[in-house]
């Protein structure tokens, strides 16, 4: 099945590319590349405002999978994240408890996250080795017997994958400093009052009503959205799925469970407006006040202010 993308403020163009790439890598290839078949497949995904964006453009404007992608992006994907990830990418940093392999699969991921970047290769190799610590840069010349700058971005590349591959199951990481115990108990602590916080949000809270997937608003369902009129196959879908929802069951005489007095009582309700009898549910626990997270954390808080304090007389 293939994807949808409507052109939605809240949808992920970048998600809507993956899930282009994991179903036509289902299909079956005759004569074609998986390119050539993801350009035929990519019109047919676009519904509403997004459909419309795609025949806007200059006929003939797009003709490979590359560029059709790049243009994708840059439609859809936010210029403010486009500019974090750039910046993430060129200013990045290993990190003093992250070993050479952790620190490549995170740069690569950012890569990842934003592949319309439009990083040339050789910049990227040259800021991912800025970036390293010492240990790591000692470990790239050791490597490359000698400068790195003399091979070409490619030859650097597959440089740095082999020294992942080869350091990733070895400790070879900086370590942080650990502080006393009284930082580590305050840490503690900032952590329990976090969950507390976070359980009296939650018991604060009001219930929560149906969200507008359109205008992301609270203050009317998505069938019902003023703003429907530019998104009609998206609404209808929805429709669709409330519809098929409140349907409930149907009494298929075909079916395991057809029972034939259900069809009487359903006549019976039709003519004289009676609501059919079901199953009583099972009550409802009370709520209590005092949750047991809540007094999980509240114990856990006694314990460490105890602890606290008997280390502090000692």
């Amino acid at each position: 099945m293939l994807p949808s993308f409507y052109g939605l403020p809240n949808e992920d163009p970048l998600t809507h590319i993956k899930d282009i790439f994991n179903a036509v890598s289902s299909f079956p290839l005759t004569g074609v590349t998986e390119d050539q078949l993801r350009m035929r497949v990519f019109p047919y995904t676009l519904k509403d405002k997004a459909k419309y964006w795609l025949n806007s453009l200059k006929p003939g404007s797009l003709t490979t999978w590359g560029a059709i992608q790049r243009k994708f992006l840059e439609k859809y994907f936010s210029t403010q994240k486009t500019d974090m990830l750039r910046d993430k990418i060129l200013l990045f940093a290993q990190q003093d408890d992250e070993s050479f392999c952790e620190a490549w699969e995170r740069f690569n991921g950012l890569l990842n996250q934003c592949p319309h970047h439009g990083i040339p290769l050789k910049l990227r190799m040259r800021m991912f080795h800025k970036g390293l610590t010492p240990s790591s840069h000692n470990i790239v010349t050791n490597f490359a017997g000698g400068s790195y700058k003399t091979k070409t971005p490619e030859e650097t590349y597959e440089l740095f994958e082999a020294i992942a591959m080869e350091t990733q199951h070895t400790d070879t990481r900086g370590k942080r400093i650990v502080g006393g115990s009284n930082d580590s108990s305050g840490v503690q602590i900032s952590k329990l009052e976090q969950k507390l916080d976070a359980l009296l949000a939650l018991s604060s809270r009001n219930p929560s009503k149906e969200v507008c997937s359109i205008c992301e608003t609270h203050d009317h369902p998505t069938i019902s959205c003023p703003l429907g009129a530019a998104y009609p196959e998206f609404v209808q879908e929805q429709a669709k799925l409330v519809n098929s929802y409140n349907r409930g069951p149907i009494n298929d005489p075909y079916s395991q469970s057809y029972n034939p007095e259900n069809e009487d009582e359903e006549e019976t309700t039709a003519v004289e407006g009676e609501r059919p009898k079901t199953s009583q549910s099972a009550p409802k626990a009370k709520s209590d006040s005092r949750n047991p997270i809540h007094s999980n954390c509240i114990k856990e808080m006694t314990n460490l202010s105890l602890h606290m304090e008997s280390s502090s007389s000692t």
